[in-house]
C-alpha cells in the first residue's frame, strides 16, 4: 500500500493506510512525517536610493516564507565605487526545501570622486581695481550643485579662494588663486627745492613713500632726479 503526496504538506500523521491478508485480516500502518514545499519565497530589495551619496551602500534581499519550510537566509550585496545604476541587485533568497527567489533591482548612486574647480579672474600682475575670482566646478559623477565666486575690493596680495564647490554628493574641491591688489595711490615726497635765487643747478628729489604692498614699478625710495639751471 502507498500514499503520493503531491503538494504542500506539513504533517507528522502521514500514512500509506491500511494492509491486508490473504485472509482478510488487516492492519493500520504507521504515520510518518511528510514536509513539502514547493513554492518560492518572495524577496524584497531595501537599501536603494535615487539621490547621491558618497558613502558605501548595501542593499539587501529579505526573504519571506508564509506557511511553507521557511527562509534559509536573507541576501545582500556591498557597493563601495562610483556607479550610478538602476539594476543593482542583491542576489536570490532560498527557503528551507530549496525554492528560490530573484530579488528585485535597486537604485544605487555613489560618488566619492571630489570635482574639479577651475579658477579664473585671479591676476599675475598688480591691479588697481576690484577683481572677482570665480571657481568653475566640474564634476562627471553625481554634477556640480554650483560655481563659486568672491569679489577682493581692498588691497591684497596673497592667495585668495572664490570658496568651495561642491557636487551633487557631497564632495567638496577649494579653489585657490593668487590676486595682486593695491587701489592706494602711491605718496610722492619732494625734497631739494630752494626759496632763494641761485645761478647753479637745482636738483630737486621725488621720493616714493610706499605702503604695504609696494605695487608700484620702482623700488621705494627709488629717487627720481631733475636738474634745473636758472638763467
Amino acid at each position: 500500500v502507498s500514499k503520493k503526496y503531491t503538494s504542500n504538506t506539513d504533517t507528522t500523521s502521514a500514512s500509506p493506510g491500511t494492509v491486508y491478508d490473504n485472509a482478510g485480516n488487516s492492519g493500520s500502518c504507521g504515520n510518518v512525517t511528510v514536509k513539502i514545499d514547493k513554492s518560492a519565497p518572495s524577496c524584497t530589495t531595501s537599501g536603494g536610493s535615487t539621490s547621491w551619496v558618497n558613502t558605501d551602500v548595501t542593499i539587501t534581499g529579505t526573504c519571506k516564507d508564509d506557511g511553507g519550510s521557511g527562509c534559509k537566509a536573507n541576501s545582500s550585496k556591498k557597493y563601495t565605487s562610483d556607479i550610478n545604476t538602476t539594476t543593482a541587485n542583491p542576489g536570490a533568497v532560498y527557503d528551507n526545501a530549496g525554492n528560490s527567489a530573484n530579488c528585485g533591482n535597486a537604485t544605487v548612486k555613489i560618488d566619492k570622486t571630489a570635482p574639479t574647480c577651475s579658477v579664473s579672474g585671479g591676476t599675475n600682475g598688480w591691479s588697481d581695481s576690484s577683481v572677482t575670482v570665480t571657481g568653475t566646478c566640474s564634476d562627471s559623477g553625481s554634477g556640480c550643485k554650483g560655481n563659486a565666486s568672491y569679489t577682493v575690493s581692498s588691497d591684497y596680495n596673497s592667495t585668495v579662494s572664490p570658496g568651495t564647490v561642491y557636487d551633487n554628493a557631497g564632495n567638496s574641491r577649494n579653489c585657490p588663486v593668487n590676486v595682486y591688489l593695491d587701489v592706494d595711490a602711491p605718496t610722492c615726497t619732494v625734497t631739494g627745492g630752494s626759496s632763494e635765487w641761485t645761478s647753479d643747478n637745482i636738483v630737486v628729489y621725488g621720493q616714493n613713500i610706499l605702503g604695504l604692498f609696494h605695487s608700484i614699478k620702482f623700488h621705494p625710495y627709488q629717487i627720481l632726479q631733475y636738474d634745473f639751471l636758472l638763467e
